[in-house]
């Protein structure tokens, strides 16, 4: 069951970082500076659904949208939401993964 959780979130975070990459950019320019880089958008994005996927985990059931966590701040109302409905989306799925594996134990204990 852990398993199926974990690949559930690795591919939240796929999509995620998948959804905000934009092919048509420039590559970035780097400039030397004596000031600590800033975080990319697909590091925000990946806090964001880390964030959001502990607060699914601590409410069963009941998965508030507001307020954003803090690591959610940076990103657009368009972005977080979908931050937030893959992060649920998750959440179901390993719901229902968790619930096959109770069927099928019970199946096999009435064998």
């Amino acid at each position: 069951m852990r398993t199926r959780t974990t690949l559930a979130a690795a591919g939240l975070l796929l999509a995620l970082t998948a959804c905000s990459s934009n092919n048509d950019a420039p590559p970035p320019t780097t400039t030397p500076s004596s000031a600590p880089p800033s975080l990319s958008a697909d590091d925000i994005a990946q806090q964001c659904a880390d964030a959001l996927y502990q607060r699914v985990q601590a409410t069963q059931g009941e998965v508030p949208s507001e307020p954003r966590p803090e690591a959610c701040a940076p990103l657009s109302d368009a972005e977080y939401l979908d931050a937030y409905m893959a992060s649920l989306e998750v959440a179901n799925d390993a719901s229902l993964d968790e619930r096959q594996d109770e069927r099928e134990d019970a199946e096999q204990q009435d064998q």
